[in-house]
């Protein structure tokens, strides 16, 4: 409702950037002959793809608040508008969903006072230069010169310090998954291959190769895989996560990836 998160505080600034070189490619592209090679049009298809494994409901919801705006005045168009309804859809009800599922797997009855419904009319009818802000005097490198959830901010000033109030947001960050080391016997007769049609040794390399995210997307795969579509015991998946899996001390990460050397590949680009 009030554009909180980093990104949104430097859009001005990302978006800029990427206008200046986007323009910076096409005018490499345009150098007869010698641009396509030294800067191919890759065709990014990501978004998309996203789109197609949720089901387009993040698209769905997208357009659905697009077309709701556009029956509004021009004057009343306004993109933190837009930016407050897409996070109140399908980004609002995954975080819902989620604090639901775990607060009640530990007896704990969590409420969200922001989603009284009067608070939710005023935050996201506030125009956003009460928003996001523009100050000389924020030097944020998340987001430089610009106050985000500015007047939340100006609320708290009443009632706490500034040093708790001008605080940036912090969230419940942790490494955890990216110190995780998976030892190769773990991918031992993994489903994952039959699903991939990958051999064992595909399957490791391939393992091998994925940063950390990747990692433990195929790890939940597994499990997932495992448990509910092979009928695994809860016990034996456990103890199997217990006899491959470490959590390396903070600071350590497990060699691999794909910060390792690579050879040049050959192949035309794909």
């Amino acid at each position: 409702m009030f554009l909180g998160y980093p990104w949104l505080g430097r859009k001005p600034i990302t978006d800029a950037f990427g206008a200046v070189a986007t323009g910076v490619q096409n005018l490499v592209r345009r150098i007869p002959g010698l641009g396509p090679v030294l800067l191919p049009d890759r065709i990014g298809n990501a978004p998309q793809l996203r789109d197609l494994m949720n089901g387009r409901e993040m698209a769905g919801d997208m357009d659905a608040v697009e077309a709701a705006l556009a029956r509004f005045p021009e004057r009343l168009q306004d993109a933190g508008t837009q930016w407050s309804l897409d996070y109140m859809h399908h980004h609002l009800r995954t975080l819902l969903h989620r604090n639901d599922t775990m607060g009640m797997a530990a007896s704990i009855e969590a409420r969200f006072p922001f989603l009284d419904h009067r608070v939710a009319s005023f935050g996201v009818n506030l125009p956003r230069r009460f928003k996001l802000r523009t100050s000389p005097l924020v030097l944020e490198k998340a987001h430089p010169f610009v106050r985000d959830k500015w007047v939340v901010r100006a609320v708290a000033d009443r009632y706490v310090p500034k040093h708790l109030s001008q605080r940036i947001k912090i969230g419940f960050w942790t490494t955890v998954f990216q110190r995780l080391k998976i030892a190769p016997a773990y991918l031992a007769g993994s489903p994952l291959g039959d699903v991939l049609k990958l051999s064992q040794r595909q399957l490791q390399d391939a393992f091998d190769d994925a940063g950390p995210d990747l990692r433990l997307r195929l790890l939940l795969s597994d499990v997932w895989l495992r448990t509910v579509i092979g009928d695994e015991a809860e016990e034996a998946a456990t103890a199997r996560l217990r006899d491959h899996v470490t959590i390396l001390p903070e600071g350590a990460r497990p060699a691999g990836g794909p910060a390792r050397n690579r050879r040049s590949v050959a192949s035309a680009p794909i």
